[in-house]
């Protein structure tokens, strides 16, 4: 299976079991909405058509911001161990649908200079980006204990997944046919291990201690 793939696989299964786990849960509902449209607009379906190519390419841009929308709601209300009064507003999740608004040049000619729309779409992907940062920053300083527990399970699974895919960034420096043909790929299949971070962190009894992989 392409590592893409399985990066997809992962998004949908965290969902899902998460879902099934406690499907009575509005956070695990909602984590199952964020990953699966998530894994849909990732979900490449071009092909011969210039119909098919332009929807494949509205679901991509439109669906994005969508998809970060409904992930930053999720990590406002993650963990459940921060009191209601330290909360911050639901409605930092609108930041996600600035990354739609931002796209509408592409499909609308004449509303803005075709050269600035590619700047403006990655300025905005850049804000909601620290946004989300910003979110679990302020979680983790207001959680109890348990509930920094389950954000560092987060943080320990997605370094896992992303310090592969720096080091062959980082090795395209030194050599380019080894990151690109060698580290690359396992840097892309390391990927898969966020959503099951996110899945194990929303668990209420874990098992083992992370606070070790942190001293």
């Amino acid at each position: 299976v392409p590592a893409p793939t399985r990066v997809l696989i992962s998004l949908v299964g965290a969902g899902t079991l998460a879902l099934l786990r406690r499907p009575s849960s509005g956070q695990n509902r909602l984590l199952f909405a964020a990953f699966t449209s998530l894994a849909i607009c990732e979900s490449p379906f071009r092909g011969s058509s210039v119909v098919l190519n332009w929807i494949s390419w509205l679901v991509f841009e439109f669906g994005i911001g969508i998809a970060v929308s409904l992930l930053l709601l999720f990590f406002i209300g993650f963990p459940s161990e921060v009191a209601p009064e330290k909360r911050l507003s639901k409605r930092w999740c609108w930041v996600g649908l600035g990354m739609v608004v931002v796209r509408v040049p592409y499909f609308v000619p004449g509303i803005v200079r075709g050269a600035l729309v590619p700047g403006l779409a990655l300025s905005m992907d850049a804000i909601a980006l620290v946004t989300g940062l910003g979110i679990f920053a302020w979680n983790f300083a207001h959680a109890t204990p348990m509930g920094r527990r389950r954000q560092k399970w987060v943080t320990l699974f997605l370094w896992a997944s992303f310090a592969p895919l720096l080091l062959a960034l980082v090795g395209r420096l030194v050599n380019e046919q080894l990151a690109f043909h060698t580290l690359l790929p396992f840097a892309f299949l390391s990927t898969s291990l966020a959503p099951i971070g996110v899945l194990v962190a929303t668990q209420r009894q874990n098992r083992f201690d992370v606070d070790r992989a942190f001293t």
